[in-house]
């Protein structure tokens, strides 16, 4: 099972793609990359940014399984 995990964080904002490990009982971490998350900027900069994060890690072709989200309290948007 992928999985797409993304970290909003007030400063910044990461991505990873993790696959199943059969030798660990955790999936292994396969793609990352982050970016300044810039909170001031209007919410659809700030989800333009994540998304663009999300297709950077996500490989061709493949779709996730599973997507976490991490953040940091309430979100008003």
């Amino acid at each position: 099972m992928s999985i797409l995990a993304l970290d909003f964080g007030g400063t910044r904002t990461r991505a990873g793609w993790f696959i199943p490990n059969s030798a660990a009982p955790e999936p292994t971490l396969i793609h990352r990359a982050e970016t300044l998350t810039r909170a001031a900027d209007p919410p659809d900069q700030v989800i333009d940014r994540l998304i663009a994060l999300a297709r950077q890690v996500i490989p061709p072709g493949a779709t996730p399984r599973a997507v976490g989200i991490s953040a940091p309290g309430p979100n008003n948007a």
